[in-house]
């Protein structure tokens, strides 16, 4: 991690991220978790007993990249879509308490806020109960996000797209706001999902997991060699500047447009929840790009901030000194 980088450069551009403007537009949801201990099997079901001991709340999805960008000293314009429900008043509070303006919010009738609970015992995550519309907006809808979008345009540094597939990114919306984007020469992180992905153009930079990555291409390739080529083939398919390719517990791969596939190795030393880490990822490589850093040293810093946030339980955010102190040790 040291050779690509260094710990002074690692501080300098952390220094830098304070105070970038970068535009967020994706699926807001809201990240529920029940905690609570196990002691015994239900006699109903063989499943186990959870006596609940506390409930917490965080921003989930397009919120929780805006909390990471927020954390780490950046000023954001959040745009989205709820629904007129509790989970919209649940979101709006935490956007309150995380001191993010919901200016850019879109209440639409009919529509379901989503709010993925998840139940937590001795550090496992039990299950998950996801309440939420998945169904892609319509016309109308596409177009009040877009035009709320383009108002905070003109004010941005970067744009980054939180595509969880839940109807908000349509290749609509994407047919609007990308080519603005271009045309402001902004830069433009996309988190992608497969059934939008032959509409991620133009963009600077998009971050498929190994998998969201085989499904865009239909490939089922397991060997390196393959692994290479699916991450090649779809820069070239998408023509961007670069693909990030995040392979967990394997690191990363960054493929860009000149050069030889670069591996970054994992930073994580423990791994405790792997929830809301591919935010963290989008977050701090486009916040990185955004203080004048190579595509190299952002994926190196989000890659570094994907192994502190993993090793937290829930959706979590990493402080500028967290990742000040974990390049140093990283040298």
């Amino acid at each position: 991690m040291s050779a690509i980088l260094a710990a002074p450069r690692a501080k300098d551009l952390v220094r830098k991220m304070t105070g970038c403007r970068l535009l967020v537009v994706g699926d807001l949801m809201v990240d529920r978790f029940l905690w609570g201990s196990v002691h015994r099997i239900s006699p109903e079901a063989p499943v186990p007993v959870v006596h609940l001991n506390s409930e917490t709340s965080a921003l989930g999805g397009a919120g929780n990249v805006g909390r990471n960008l927020q954390a780490l000293g950046a000023t954001v314009a959040l745009v989205g879509v709820v629904g007129q429900d509790r989970g919209s008043e649940e979101l709006r509070r935490l956007l309150k308490e995380a001191e993010l303006d919901d200016r850019g919010v879109i209440e639409l009738p009919g529509r379901i806020t989503t709010v993925k609970s998840r139940v937590i015992a001795h550090q496992q995550q039990v299950v998950r109960i996801d309440r939420e519309s998945q169904e892609a907006l319509s016309n109308e809808s596409t177009q009040k996000v877009c035009d709320r979008a383009l108002e905070f345009l003109a004010g941005a540094q970067a744009v980054v797209i939180s595509d969880y597939d839940k109807g908000v990114v349509t290749p609509g919306l994407l047919g609007l706001l990308l080519p603005a984007s271009r045309k402001a020469r902004l830069i433009v992180a996309i988190d992608p999902k497969p059934p939008n992905y032959k509409y991620y153009t133009p963009a600077t930079v998009i971050t498929p997991n190994l998998q969201e990555a085989r499904t865009m291409l239909g490939s089922k390739s397991h060997t390196n060699q393959e692994i290479l080529e699916i991450g090649l083939k779809l820069r070239e398919t998408l023509q961007c500047e670069a693909v990030l390719l995040t392979r967990g517990e394997e690191g990363m791969i960054l493929f860009q447009k000149s050069g030889d596939p670069l591996r970054i190795p994992s930073y994580a030393r423990e791994v405790y929840d792997v929830t809301g880490a591919g935010d963290t990822v989008i977050s701090v490589l486009t916040l990185a790009l955004t203080a004048g850093a190579s595509l190299l040293e952002a994926s190196s810093l989000a890659n570094l901030a994907a192994g502190l946030v993993v090793g937290k339980l829930g959706t979590a955010v990493v402080t500028p000194e967290e990742l000040i102190v974990a390049s140093e040790r990283s040298g």
